[in-house]
């Protein structure tokens, strides 16, 4: 009997204590209650591109009912064309895009993260001046979703950081 005890009392200890589970965003959560300024910067005109990459990231850190703070999201975005695919007569048919985007996260006490994100797409280039214009804007917008999912998830993990956030 004692020994089908402390079987138990073993078998008990172990399964109670064995869980590792933590959650990634579970401190992160709280910060999504307050609503974060997000500030878009750019060296050349782009407001299309400005007003995008805002609704993004809009959507992906402001919830309903969100707290007004002192939370900023800063972005400083350069965005850069060159051409992928040459001809004989030197003209090029496809094009690329390239984004670089610098960031940094601050709260009431100061900076709390900061990073960069790079990434790149390329399109085709026809003879139809409407469909490059697509082209080149579908590229634009499928690169600054993904680079918005990835500011929103650097923002929102945290796991590293060592003090407190104060909106």
């Amino acid at each position: 009997m004692k020994l089908f005890n402390r079987l138990i009392f073993i078998f008990l200890f172990v399964f109670l204590n064995s869980c590792g589970f933590q959650p990634l965003y579970s401190d992160m959560k709280k910060v999504l209650n307050y609503k974060i300024n997000i500030i878009v910067k750019t060296k050349e005109p782009a407001p299309s591109d400005i007003q995008i990459m805002k609704n993004l990231l809009s959507e992906r850190l402001h919830t309903p009912n969100s707290k007004p703070s002192k939370l900023k999201l800063i972005i400083a975005m350069t965005k850069s064309k060159f051409g992928l695919g040459l001809q004989k007569d030197l003209t090029t048919t496809k094009y690329g895009v390239k984004y670089n985007i610098d960031f940094a996260f601050y709260d009431a006490k100061g900076l709390v993260t900061k990073g960069t994100v790079e990434k790149q797409s390329s399109f085709d280039f026809g003879e139809s001046a409407y469909a490059n214009l697509v082209a080149e804007e579908t590229a634009n917008k499928n690169v600054l979703k993904i680079l918005a999912n990835e500011i929103a998830t650097l923002t929102l993990t945290l796991r590293g950081f060592s003090r407190k956030i104060y909106p």
